[in-house]
């Protein structure tokens, strides 16, 4: 290839480059058409001071102390609670994000397993608000479980991720485990 040639290929890379950057770069970009996933709550996670979850008969409350910064199970042993286990649990309860509404008004909440819910997640704010979700059935695919929060007529898919952390509080409260101390001496919980 002669050295003309390199140099009008040149020339011409740099015009187009030059085109492309100052008229396409000044076009608006096409508006997504993607459905934005609703939100189902929306409160700062630091303002909450109570979370329970019910499941059937059997309750598990943590609370957080007077002094705001630390978290306990509540019951007549109050028991210091694991953190590292606990805050994404009320992270995710914070705002979570649905993956569609599947009814604004629903006649039938059976029809969602909401009539009886299997479990009933209820936050309280340090203002004195309180925001309860019911998480009900499965979808068809069982991929998604079905959602109603108590300030909102509305029905809503979310991922069934949310259900299995809320089985785990209740199956394994987010306690320290213990451990052993040297010499076979009585176990102390680690924070």
């Amino acid at each position: 290839m002669s050295f003309k040639t390199t140099v009008v290929l040149l020339v011409v890379f740099v015009a187009l480059g030059g085109y492309f950057y100052f008229f396409q770069s000044q076009q608006t970009p096409a508006s997504s058409n993607a459905p934005v996933e609703p939100r189902i709550t929306s409160v700062k996670t630091e303002d909450v001071v109570k979370f329970s979850v019910r499941q059937s008969d059997k309750v598990v409350t943590a609370v957080k102390d007077n002094n705001g910064t630390d978290w306990y199970l509540d019951g007549p042993q109050r028991q210091a609670i694991d953190m590292a286990r606990f805050n994404g649990v009320v992270l995710l309860f914070s705002g979570p994000r649905a993956k569609r509404l599947v009814d604004p008004k629903p006649t039938d909440l059976s029809l969602f397993g909401l009539a009886k819910p299997k479990d009933e997640v209820n936050l309280e704010l340090k203002d004195g608000s309180k925001v309860q979700v019911l998480l009900g059935d499965l979808s068809p695919d069982e991929s998604y479980q079905y959602v109603k929060v108590s300030d909102d007529d509305a029905v809503y898919l979310v991922d069934r991720g949310v259900g299995d952390v809320v089985d785990n509080f209740v199956a394994q409260p987010p306690i320290p485990t213990p451990t052993p101390a040297p010499g076979g001496a009585t176990p102390t919980p680690t924070k």
